[in-house]
């Protein structure tokens, strides 16, 4: 596996950090210690898919299928859109495999999420193949906001897949996320401020 970033959580692994006020959070097989963290920063990539590469991509069926997972589930209880929106509790994945896209050809890659104990931590894996994958982190607040993740891809090859993780604490906290609205789009037209899949596509 190949990490795209790179995460040295000197807090927790330092002689001098002090472990009674260490917060641990693990998301996929990134461990943070939030007392000593400054999450990046969010996007709001407004853009309108017109060629989408997932299906169920805000879980509008009311199930996940053809998404696999370890423990999600869909839920009605909050959405970003729509009625659906798919949930778990604790550092579980949700994934969905496709016919491989030739990393040139994808404009945007973004999703919305919402960690409401405020974790504010979330990989993400990209798989290139079935074991060949790049985890990195996005950082989800306490209220829906999207993440632009396109710029995360390789520069070159075919992705296959995408893998969404939860997080969890070992706290007594829920460790609750959600997630709506997952794009990788092929084929759309910008409705907001460009991204880097928009720039790619002046390049083609």
């Amino acid at each position: 596996m190949r990490a795209l970033v790179i995460l040295i959580v000197a807090a927790v692994l330092g002689a001098s950090a002090s472990t009674a006020h260490a917060i641990e959070v693990r998301s996929g097989s990134f461990v943070v210690d939030l007392a000593s963290f400054t999450p990046g920063a969010t996007t709001t990539p407004l853009w309108v898919p017109t060629v989408q590469a997932l299906v169920n991509p805000g879980f509008e069926t009311g199930a996940l299928a053809p998404w696999t997972t370890s423990a999600w589930v869909a839920t009605g209880a909050d959405a970003f859109t729509g009625s659906f929106s798919a949930e778990v509790v604790g550092n579980e994945w949700i994934r969905q495999d496709f016919a491989p896209i030739d990393v040139s050809n994808i404009l945007l890659i973004s999703l919305y999420s919402r960690e409401p104990d405020g974790a504010a931590i979330q990989a993400i894996d990209f798989f290139y193949g079935p074991n060949d994958f790049d985890e990195f982190l996005i950082f989800p607040p306490h209220d829906w906001t999207a993440a632009d993740v396109t710029a995360q891809l390789r520069g070159t090859g075919s992705l296959s897949a995408i893998r969404i993780w939860g997080y969890s604490t070992g706290g007594s906290l829920p460790d609750l996320t959600r997630i709506d609205d997952i794009v990788i789009d092929v084929g759309s037209t910008a409705s907001g401020p460009r991204t880097w899949g928009a720039v790619k596509r002046l390049y083609r």
